[in-house]
């Protein structure tokens, strides 16, 4: 279990880390945050790694921190084998769902920020 409940928050934090101070360079298809909105040109794309790396660190801390409580909550309470299986398991799908959503403040962000074709709005 304790793998589990750190794998996801400790993947967004070096990819955090990543897309904010190491983002690929050029638009691709294969490495970076990947969307329209995105890809439109060089601005939207750095601005998008930028954020999205900045949420991802800030929500992976978050999420280490509350996997540290569940372990050791897990440890205190001593749960049977199905029940510590069980709570690994609903961590898992709460982190996953929180990967997931971090999409919409990125996207929302980028439609603030530049119009629909990629230009910067004014402000």
């Amino acid at each position: 279990m304790i793998v589990s409940v750190f794998l996801i928050p400790a993947v967004m934090l070096l990819s955090g880390c990543f897309m904010k101070y190491r983002a690929p360079k050029k638009i691709n298809y294969i490495v970076g945050y990947r969307t329209t909105m995105s890809m439109k040109n060089e601005n939207t794309w750095k601005f998008a790694h930028e954020y999205c790396g900045r949420l991802w660190i800030n929500w992976g801390v978050i999420m280490l921190i509350a996997g540290v409580i569940v372990v050791i909550m897990s440890a205190v309470i001593n749960f049977d084998d199905g029940v510590l299986n069980t709570v690994g398991l609903v961590v898992c799908i709460a982190e996953m769902v929180v990967l997931l959503l971090s999409i919409f403040p990125v996207e929302r962000a980028l439609k603030r920020k530049f119009d629909k074709d990629g230009n910067l709005r004014e402000e």
